[in-house]
């Protein structure tokens, strides 16, 4: 009867008192389950309709895999603290940027007409000197890159359009490049211009292994770079290898050509390696499955930085890239040494570099998906795990203190105590 009445005024007033499909089911799920919500009534019935317990609902929430932030022990949490540039600063760069620009212009003929690496490198020197007098206080990378942008925009759109895309960094130490590329025909070119847009002294491509058009491509995209040939199938790690051993330059980033990373993020790693950083990591910790979801790989790699000591450096591994060396690095553990990542970043661990996770870049949502790195046992799993062995080794070899079992209880202690 009160059904009836309601549904009768409902008709009165213009009203519709029939409940929607979503309606029911959410008061179906809460007179069986007790749970308040359409999106927790679809968890019911995921599970096989069994009621879940409080702890257990509380359990799934805090083990989602879709992290929004970076994880605790990466050392992406620092790096991505924005600190806010003063105004004052970006006026005296956008200013000091369009004086130089304007006199750089006086100087040439035909500004427009000037070679885009020319200008570039015209910029970087004369942006260099100008923000000395900030990089006291600006270390943070998102204030160096704001001040390069106003600087930047100074300088090129009265003048040069022609190197309007560039970055600038503030640093007055030679930049070098090393590129690996095998059958990246389709990929190679972006990359090429992307790091055409940074100020390199100069570009080293291993092109290894390749049966496509790869080498073509490459020496068409940069007339400036210097292409190193192998027919035969080196990998990266052995390219890597070579071009650190051709490079002269203070800071060598590396990076491979099979997606294009934007150069803004590849400044990055070498603005860490300029202030102080001897080997600047990719932080991939935002981008990794729960523990209990992790390979086997991302397992090895948390487990050599813990044997070493390095918590903080989580599962973040000179095996990724981009990553950039300081020339200090490159003579402590010797170029030989980067055909095995592991055994490279243990080395230089264990020799008392600085080694940092400096910057995010998703490497494992674009890295290219290939016949030998897919499935639960592949070619490049097993090669990954066996470098991990090596870098054990070659630790052990080294008399690492920090392998010692007297060390190692000392820190189980410690933790224990702490507890």
């Amino acid at each position: 009867m009160k059904q009836m009445k309601r549904k009768a005024a409902g008709r009165v007033h213009g009203f519709n008192h029939k409940r929607s499909q979503t309606k029911r089911m959410s008061k179906a799920a809460r007179s069986t389950n007790r749970i308040g919500s359409w999106r927790s009534y679809t968890k019911m019935k995921q599970s096989g309709g069994k009621r879940l317990s409080h702890s257990r609902r509380r359990f799934i929430r805090s083990h989602s895999d879709k992290r929004t932030h970076a994880h605790p022990s990466s050392g992406q949490a620092a790096a991505d603290r924005r600190t806010s540039v003063p105004v004052e600063w970006l006026r005296a760069a956008a200013e000091a940027g369009h004086a130089d620009g304007r006199e750089y212009a006086g100087a040439c003929e035909t500004p427009s007409s000037v070679r885009r690496a020319n200008v570039i490198r015209r910029m970087q020197t004369h942006f260099s000197h100008f923000s000395e007098r900030y990089q006291p206080i600006a270390v943070a990378y998102n204030q160096v890159k704001a001040l390069a942008a106003a600087y930047h925009e100074g300088f090129t759109v009265p003048f040069f359009p022609q190197a309007k895309d560039a970055v600038l960094l503030p640093t007055t130490k030679t930049m070098d490049v090393v590129v690996t590329a095998c059958n990246e025909e389709n990929s190679i070119a972006t990359v090429m211009k992307e790091l055409s847009r940074l100020p390199l002294g100069e570009t080293i491509v291993i092109v290894n292994g390749s049966t496509d058009n790869t080498l073509h491509t490459v020496r068409q995209s940069s007339d400036e770079a210097t292409v190193i040939h192998y027919p035969e199938a080196l990998g990266h790690d052995v390219g890597r290898s070579i071009g650190a051993k051709l490079s002269r330059g203070d800071i060598v980033l590396f990076v491979d050509g099979d997606f294009a990373i934007p150069a803004e993020e590849l400044g990055a790693f070498v603005w860490a390696v300029h202030t102080g950083v001897d080997v600047a990591l990719n932080d991939i910790g935002p981008f990794l499955h729960n523990f209990d979801k992790q390979d086997g790989i991302t397992h090895c790699k948390q487990w050599l930085n813990r044997s070493l000591g390095r918590d903080d450096l989580y599962a973040n591994s000179m095996t990724a890239i981009p990553h950039a060396l300081s020339r200090k690095a490159l003579d402590t553990i010797g170029f030989q040494a980067l055909s095995v990542p592991p055994k490279a970043q243990a080395l230089a661990i264990a020799r008392g570099l600085n080694v940092q996770s400096v910057h995010t870049v998703d490497v494992i949502n674009k890295n290219r998906v290939r016949d030998t790195n897919v499935g639960a046992v592949n070619p490049v799993a097993e090669l990954i795990l066996g470098d991990h062995l090596e870098a054990l080794r070659s630790l052990m070899d080294e008399g690492a203190s920090m392998l010692r079992s007297d060390q190692q209880r000392e820190r189980i202690a410690l933790r224990r105590n702490s507890i």
